[in-house]
């Protein structure tokens, strides 16, 4: 009876092991079914919080964004702003100067040429009639270097200093005084007189004009001998080859005119110094 009841509790006790095994793993099961669908349920969630911040964000995106360009084009259209206010002054300056038509030469005052007589007495009278003449080309040359040349306006004007005084050959001038001189004294030079009364006239010429006594005496130490040369030479300057000094022999022998000195006899020629047949020609062709 004994092993009757041992292997009836054992079986009971089997039976309950079986049924609490059962239980538990139901209940282990219902466990997992239920963290299986928390899981699932907190992950629909995440997912459709996740959506919503997306979408969420997307649209403040979407709505947020034209502000930005808005700001941004601001932004670029001040820049813009300020560039055209830098770039105006120079687009109108470059506006005004291709508006501006090109000026002619003949009317611009520096595109002038004035002709600039050299002034001393050995250049010619009809070259010193011209001296401060205007023009609004340049003339072909057809004055020797030697007595002037053709200057812009602006050139011309800076020979005279602040105080109207022109450097000269004797020094400081007043220009018109000067000129005035010379054109007086040309005008005796080239007269048709005979040489002694060049000699009379130009020497009454210098004395009655103030420059020859505030320079001419201290100038020159023998004041007959330099107006006799100056006329001298004026005479006899269209013979080549007949220097300064053969010429006034020929004068102090009494050939006192061109004429004069183209009619002497060839032995009073040829006797002078370097005065061969080609100078010879030259002389007796100045009188034709």
């Amino acid at each position: 009876m004994f092993k009757k009841l041992f292997s009836w509790f054992s079986g009971k006790a089997s039976e309950d092991n079986a049924s609490d095994k059962a239980n538990n793993n139901g209940h282990s099961d219902d466990q997992q079914h239920t963290t299986l669908q928390a899981q699932n349920n907190q992950a629909n969630t995440h997912s459709v919080t996740d959506r919503e911040f997306t979408e969420e964000t997307q649209t403040k995106a979407f709505v947020d964004e034209p502000d930005d360009n808005s700001i941004q084009s601001d932004s670029v259209n001040e820049k813009s702003s300020e560039c055209d206010e830098q770039i105006k002054p120079v687009t109108e300056t470059q506006e005004t100067f291709d508006q501006s038509p090109e000026a002619p030469l003949s009317v611009t005052k520096e595109e002038t040429f004035v002709f600039a007589a050299n002034l001393t007495l050995y250049t010619s009278l009809d070259v010193l009639q011209q001296h401060g003449k205007q023009t609004a080309e340049l003339p072909e040359a057809s004055i020797s270097k030697k007595e002037g040349e053709w200057l812009k306006a602006a050139d011309f004007a800076l020979r005279v200093d602040e105080n109207g005084m022109l450097k000269s050959d004797i020094g400081f001038v007043k220009e018109a005084e000067y000129l005035a001189f010379l054109r007086a004294c040309r005008e005796v030079v080239e007269s048709n007189l005979g040489y002694e009364e060049k000699l009379k006239d130009l020497s009454a010429k210098m004395e009655e004009n103030p420059l020859w006594h505030s320079w001419g005496q201290k100038k020159l130490k023998n004041k007959e001998d330099w107006i006799s040369d100056l006329i001298i030479k004026e005479e006899t300057r269209v013979i080549t080859g007949l220097s300064l000094a053969n010429a006034k022999t020929l004068f102090n022998q009494g050939y006192t005119s061109l004429s004069a000195i183209a009619t002497a006899p060839e032995e009073v020629l040829t006797s002078l110094p370097r005065v061969g047949k080609k100078t010879l020609e030259n002389i007796r062709q100045a009188a034709s």
